[in-house]
């Protein structure tokens, strides 16, 4: 049974392997071929993580002899300092999202390039609403450490930098203004368990491909 390995730009890897062979087998398989630390990537189906403990016959379509899965290389995202006043720093989306109180002279790293900067919170019915300016550092694909990014100043006068590795210094511009509300926030939805729920889909898809293999076999 062959295991094709897709990735972006670069040569297709093939490995061998049997309907058990575990996702975490198969990782330790590339990370030997391919000088690959299994840490610093992942392999997917649809967008969607495969957990170390899930099976190659678990995602094998019909019966088919050949599997095909995307390598991902982890991204690191980046490290945010507040040179200034306290701030707020949000990442996730309008429904689930995380919220990191960043004091002065403190730092949080998060694993995303695209995260929200507020200033500032407001209370209702002991949920808070937050207005973040939206940004994003652009990964280093060479670098597989955080992107630096500092903020300066207050209020409405707040600075965004990205500080490279040579220590040159570029403002980013925000990408947009959302408001993030409390109420509304879910922050479970999209997590890590999130990827457990993909198992069904691919059992799903491989009983539709026995289905129709067998209606073509009686055909």
């Amino acid at each position: 049974m062959k295991l094709i390995v897709n990735r972006p730009g670069l040569p297709n890897i093939q490995l061998d392997v049997s309907s058990s062979t575990t996702i975490a087998e198969a990782k330790n398989m590339l990370s030997v071929k391919e000088c690959l630390n299994p840490d610093r990537f992942y392999l997917s189906v649809m967008q969607n993580e495969l957990n170390d403990s899930i099976t190659i016959g678990d995602v094998a379509v019909g019966g088919s002899d050949e599997t095909a899965v995307d390598l991902v290389m982890e991204k690191r995202g980046v490290f945010v300092k507040n040179i200034g006043d306290g701030k707020y720093l949000i990442y996730g989306t309008k429904t689930s999202f995380q919220v990191i109180s960043i004091d002065q002279d403190e730092g949080s790293a998060i694993k995303t390039n695209v995260f929200g900067i507020a200033t500032a919170s407001e209370e209702k019915d002991g949920k808070k609403t937050y207005q973040a300016k939206i940004y994003k550092a652009n990964p280093n694909h060479r670098n597989k450490n955080y992107r630096q990014i500092k903020i300066e100043g207050s209020g409405k006068q707040i600075k965004v930098i990205k500080v490279k590795t040579d220590g040159a210094e570029k403002e980013l511009i925000p990408l947009n203004t959302l408001t993030f509300d409390e109420g509304q926030n879910n922050p479970t939805t999209g997590g890590p368990d999130a990827k457990e729920f993909a198992l069904p889909v691919f059992m799903f898809l491989t009983m539709a491909g026995d289905l129709i293999k067998t209606v073509l076999e009686m055909a």
